[in-house]
């Protein structure tokens, strides 16, 4: 019931001006990936859907289907136990045919509607629907995504605001609601409910922007997230980037700092997650970055490095590697080589095919290589092919 009332909220506020002159695009996304030792297999296909309704208004929807297996559920029995010895099983979200519905919002440039863009430079952007809400990471400057913030993010029922001032900083806000408060009561364990509270509520307030210095180019980003799980707990994100910095002709460098703080109610949770990246980029052909982890445990216990080549208009090439160092707390004892990425692109009119093998240790608890198709951190390593058509 909770997914059919979602659906039909999400669908509601996008459906609702259909019957408008409408001008239809998307793509298709899928990616496939199968462990070199049998240890689980992947495939998540996208449909991503937009509508140009009409000067002001527009709707997305991506539909997603993900058949695979190795998922963790939660670690807990039919009594609400925790479970020490558990093994990854199929999960709600990997399991066979798995097709849900991933976003459907719609978003209305009132900005241009009101004239306030034109007459003020005030660009107001209203977003509604069953929608996504993360930080932006724009000081994230490398290949993988290294080294951005480490905030979590949400899909929820609500509404988001942005706010384009003078083309210099953006200012927005998202507000959503869990799909089990919209019924009145949610899970908390195995078969047990509750009352929703403001709890299920959650909200980000964000703020970034960028600056021409003539040498380079400043970027800025500040984040907060509250989190529904409890009254004071929340996320920050501050960090800052300067790119295009020109050292020589044809040579130019980037750099950036992200900073995490967090403030949960758990002992044992980390209070801060920092990164440093450099990056190396020569003409349009070649970019190098170099990443450096750490938190307020150890001050540097991840690398990662990473350069992508253009070999010509059609095929480019990556690789990735992350590199942990051993510390006191146990993390990297047996090795310090957790993760590998090498993949070829090619880009074919409409199409883009990635093709490569992701590796990654299996006993690591912090690993610079956190990628998408990996359901835990500890699922292994195979081979992948991800494709994607535009329509």
């Amino acid at each position: 019931m909770k997914k059919i009332i979602v659906l039909a909220a999400a669908l509601a506020m996008v459906g609702g001006v259909v019957m408008a002159d409408l001008t239809i695009g998307g793509r298709v996304d899928t990616r496939i990936m199968n462990g070199e030792d049998g240890s689980f297999s992947q495939v998540d296909t996208r449909l991503e859907m937009n509508w140009q309704i009409d000067e002001y208004t527009w709707a997305d929807v991506r539909m997603r289907w993900d058949v695979g297996d190795s998922v963790v559920e939660d670690r807990f029995d039919d009594d609400g136990n925790a479970i020490d010895d558990w093994a990854p099983v199929t999960g709600d979200w990997g399991g066979p045919g798995n097709f849900r519905l991933d976003r459907a919002h719609a978003t209305v440039d009132l900005g241009g509607f009101f004239g306030t863009k034109e007459d003020m430079d005030l660009g107001i952007l209203l977003n509604a629907g069953y929608n996504l809400a993360e930080a932006k990471n724009n000081i994230e400057i490398d290949t993988y995504g290294w080294g951005g913030f480490e905030m979590s993010d949400w899909t929820k029922v609500g509404m988001q605001l942005h706010l384009d001032l003078m083309g210099m900083a953006n200012v927005w806000t998202a507000v959503g609601i869990t799909a089990e408060a919209l019924e009145g009561e949610r899970k908390t364990g195995v078969g047990a409910t509750e009352e929703t509270t403001d709890k299920d509520m959650a909200m980000f307030i964000g703020l970034d922007g960028s600056q021409d210095l003539g040498f380079a180019t400043l970027g800025y980003e500040a984040v907060l997230h509250l989190l529904e799980d409890a009254d004071d707990d929340f996320e920050l994100g501050l960090g800052f980037s300067l790119t295009s910095i020109e050292v020589a002709p044809d040579i130019s460098l980037s750099t950036a700092v992200a900073l995490t703080l967090f403030e949960v109610d758990d002992d044992d949770a980390l209070d801060s997650i920092h990164k440093f990246t450099l990056g190396v980029h020569y003409a349009d052909m070649v970019d190098a970055y170099m990443v450096l982890m750490g938190d307020d445990d150890e001050a540097l216990h991840t690398i990662g490095l990473s350069s992508a080549v253009k070999l010509n208009d059609m095929v480019s090439a990556v690789v990735g590697v992350g590199l942990g160092l051993v510390d006191d707390d146990g993390y990297y004892e047996e090795s310090v080589f957790d993760s590998l990425d090498v993949s070829v692109n090619l880009n074919l009119a409409a199409m883009t095919l990635r093709v490569g093998y992701l590796y990654m240790e299996e006993d690591n608890s912090r690993t610079a290589m956190t990628d998408e198709f990996a359901p835990t951190l500890g699922v292994g390593s195979g081979l992948y092919v991800r494709a994607r058509v535009n329509l």
